[in-house]
């Protein structure tokens, strides 16, 4: 992680962080694009959303908790949050509010016209859009995505959720809560498992729920490998950052429900905790890791309206790695494209405008 997100935050690159978010970023793309048909990629790829929200525990406490207990308001952190997150967030979201209509159009969702708009408006403001239907995608059915407009957004919506909650409680917090609300969100996963969610929950309708222990045990997860990092910085063996890709690859194509859960809970957090302690020792790798992590966000917001496009000109047939092939460069080229000439100038009006100014030693 850089300092690329504003002028507060610490001055210390995880550059192997950034590598780790940009490879999980690439694997739930290649997954989505090829999951519905029958050259599936990376099928485990539900478990990127878990290093999301560990990665974001993780970049949270380290660069706001020290903050937060110091002079930085709520108000002003979660207006920096929004600052970072929205305006490429919006951008997927226009590009997913044309593919909806678009597939309202051409009667490839039971969504009614008359749903469309509080559907995107909603969307618009992070929040879910709760409904009984149906959107055709690659000759399958989805049902009823609590972000029809985006349906990565899910994952951005509980992200935002819990960084409010982290926000309240950080003035006062040790790492016993931290530790209280990782278990919490454990057990919620493992009771998830039990009565029978056997695949990565939040994202739908009829899995809503199972979001929140999801989100608490990763994000809460993230910020106790902080803790665990700053206390035995030390110790914590230095890997290779290309084993690690390696190992988060081979997690990322393994797809059954029990692999998600026992990779969420057994290794996402060490990916994280050795990605954190490693460096590259090579500047043209940092470069290439640091591009990861800058090009990682928008590729997550903007690829998949971008693929429900392609499918609903193709009518939703079986195109085998056609898909890949043509929305992969798309999309690459769109999320560089609009993150360097529109997110980027956006968020640095907005940050001029919205921001107090930094408080000079």
């Amino acid at each position: 992680m850089n300092n690329k997100t504003g002028s507060l935050l610490p001055s210390h690159r995880y550059v192997v962080l950034d590598g780790l978010r940009g490879v999980a970023a690439l694997a739930v793309m290649l997954h989505h694009f090829s999951q519905h048909t029958p050259h599936h990629i990376f099928a485990g790829a539900g478990l990127a959303v878990d290093i999301f929200f560990f990665l974001s525990g993780f970049v949270i406490a380290y660069s706001y908790w020290e903050k937060l207990r110091q002079r930085m308001t709520p108000l002003e952190f979660v207006l920096r949050r929004i600052v970072r997150l929205y305006p490429m967030f919006v951008i997927g979201v226009l590009i997913g509010a044309f593919a909806l209509y678009y597939k309202i159009s051409a009667n490839q969702t039971d969504l009614a016209p008359s749903q469309f708009l509080p559907a995107t408006v909603l969307n618009a403001f992070y929040l879910p859009y709760l409904g009984n239907f149906h959107i055709s995608l690659g000759g399958d059915q989805i049902p009823a995505p609590i972000f029809p407009t985006n349906d990565p957004s899910w994952s951005l919506f509980f992200e935002l959720a819990v960084n409010v909650l982290f926000c309240v409680i950080a003035l006062r917090a040790r790492w016993q809560h931290i530790l209280a609300l990782t278990m919490l969100g454990a057990v919620g996963l493992a009771v998830w498992a039990l009565s029978g969610g056997n695949s990565s929950p939040g994202w739908g309708y009829g899995n809503v729920l199972g979001g929140i222990p999801r989100v608490l045990y990763g994000f809460f997860g993230g910020v106790l490998v902080y803790i665990v990092y700053q206390h035995y910085r030390p110790r914590i063996p230095r890997v290779n950052p290309f084993y690690i890709m390696g190992v988060t690859c081979v997690l990322l194509m393994i797809g059954s429900g029990l692999a998600w859960i026992t990779s969420a809970v057994c290794f996402a957090p060490f990916l994280v905790l050795f990605g954190a302690a490693s460096a590259t020792g090579n500047e043209r790798c940092n470069r290439a890791f640091d591009y990861l992590g800058w090009i990682s966000y928008p590729i997550y917001c903007v690829h998949f309206p971008i693929y429900s496009i392609f499918s609903t000109v193709t009518g939703n047939r079986d195109m085998g790695m056609l898909p890949l092939l043509v929305c992969a460069p798309v999309a690459l080229a769109v999320a560089h494209f609009a993150t360097k000439y529109l997110e980027e100038p956006v968020r640095a009006w907005l940050g001029r405008k919205v921001l107090p100014s930094p408080v000079r030693p």
